[in-house]
């Protein structure tokens, strides 16, 4: 006897399928746990937009290559991108239980090397690598509530046209700790160094950072903020300079803050040099520099010190304090 169709099975079944595919194509979220480096390496890799990575307690000690982070650069590495409303999040299972992701040596490679957009990297701790956070050609990422220690050399770099990315609530201490190499120790270097020319410009434009507490042990500038960039905020930072290098270093490093971009705000800091002698001034103007606006900044240095070094004069300073009761504005 010829087999029958049932019709009813039939049509259910297609339009069970029929349902299904519209997300055949469409990546789904997920919050993925993991709680060792291989587990976070691999998440990384694999993020997806509106991803969200938790990082258990357990040791996060990242290895470099290809077949580990996916870079040679890199103790932890992604090329990942999010959206505005899908960024990939990474962040402590618990805020205030802080994991600690890891390198080997001061001497050798970034501890977090990110080169996609619409990150949210937040409750975490970095430490003991050449560099802690690397961001490259990565925009429109944000960074809250870490802590970046025991590198050799800068604890978080915004260069090769990163942009809109925002830095908040951190600490960051000891940093430079390769000898000889102290003044390599920014504790925030925005754009990418070519010397003293404006040849090579790098864009990295409109980065904000604010609410952050650098120092001690800083052995360069808290802040480096390089020739074509513009558009960067640093505000409400509270920094020690306790720890940096001074004209001994090669570089030398003996302000708070040097500046080569161009439209930056620089606002409601307190900037303490917590009686080291190693400060020649506050804050460095590069000939590179064309327009900044500094206020309402508390500051405290040697008497004797300047507020200002000025090698390019378009700073428009108001309500700055000295506490200390130094009254030298310009060096």
């Amino acid at each position: 006897m010829p087999t029958q169709t049932n019709s009813k099975t039939f049509k259910l079944s297609h339009l069970f399928a029929a349902c299904l595919l519209p997300f055949a194509s469409t990546a789904i979220a997920e919050t993925v746990n993991v709680y060792n480096a291989s587990d976070l390496q691999n998440a990384l890799k694999n993020a997806a937009a509106g991803d969200e990575i938790i990082v258990n307690p357990g040791t996060y000690i990242g290895s470099k290559g290809s077949s580990t982070s996916g870079s040679s650069k890199a103790h932890f590495y992604s090329s990942k991108s999010g959206t505005a409303s899908n960024p990939i999040t990474v962040k402590s299972k618990w805020k205030g239980n802080k994991q600690s992701l890891k390198g080997s040596s001061v001497d050798s490679g970034y501890i977090l090397y990110l080169t996609g957009d619409h990150w949210v990297i937040k409750d975490l701790k970095f430490d003991t690598a050449q560099k802690g956070i690397m961001l490259e050609s990565a925009s429109n990422n944000t960074l809250n509530n870490i802590e970046v220690s025991n590198v050799g050399a800068e604890a978080i770099h915004f260069r090769y046209f990163s942009s809109n990315n925002t830095l908040s609530n951190c600490y960051i201490h000891n940093t430079g700790k390769r000898t000889g190499q102290e003044g390599f120790g920014e504790a925030v270097y925005v754009g990418t160094h070519d010397g003293h020319t404006s040849s090579k410009l790098d864009n990295s434009n409109n980065n904000r950072i604010g609410g952050c507490s650098i120092g001690p042990n800083i052995t360069a500038e808290a802040f480096d903020v390089k020739s074509g960039t513009s558009g960067t905020v640093i505000e409400s930072n509270y920094i020690n300079g306790e720890g940096i290098i001074g004209t001994s270093g090669d570089p030398a490093a003996d302000s708070f803050i040097d500046l080569k971009g161009t439209d930056v705000i620089i606002r409601n800091n307190i900037m303490d040099y917590n009686g080291d002698n190693n400060f020649s001034h506050g804050i460095f103007t590069y000939q590179e520099h064309r327009n900044s606006n500094i206020y309402d900044n508390q500051i405290t240095l040697g008497t004797s010190m300047a507020t200002f070094k000025l090698l390019e004069e378009t700073v428009h300073a108001k309500n700055n304090v000295r506490l200390d009761g130094g009254t030298k504005v310009v060096d």
